[in-house]
């Protein structure tokens, strides 16, 4: 982790963005109610906030918290709680200038660097 190494660990306040394609319900011109969408990521994001991933959540016990394995595994846990519509683009936020992507489209992850998250 280079210098983001320490015993005592570390943490990031992350941003999510999230891109979601579907039809378009004629009855609220949605294609998904932000409510469910809202609750869906809470209730994956909840159980890790404030939380040393590495040790404490047992997604990571087996891996490490790198940006791309929490992105890769915040798709796969939304997934099954929220199939619908179909995720076509997340990007996880790390710092101001340093994001990991994921996309549908056949690359899985893309680290990048950026001037800031759109906010």
């Amino acid at each position: 982790y280079e210098k983001c190494s320490s015993p005592s660990g570390h943490g990031h306040s992350y941003f999510l963005e999230l891109l979601l394609k579907g039809p378009i319900e004629p009855q609220t011109g949605f294609v998904v109610h932000l409510s469910p969408l809202d609750s869906a990521v809470h209730s994956i994001l909840t159980r890790w906030d404030h939380k040393w991933l590495d040790r404490d959540v047992p997604e990571f016990q087996k891996g490490f918290s790198t940006a791309e394995n929490i992105l890769f595994t915040f798709i796969q846990q939304f997934q099954k709680i929220f199939p619908l519509p179909r995720l076509i683009y997340a990007r996880l936020w790390e710092t101001s200038s340093i994001w990991v992507a994921y996309t549908n489209k056949g690359k899985e992850e893309e680290k990048c660097q950026k001037n800031s998250p759109p906010i």
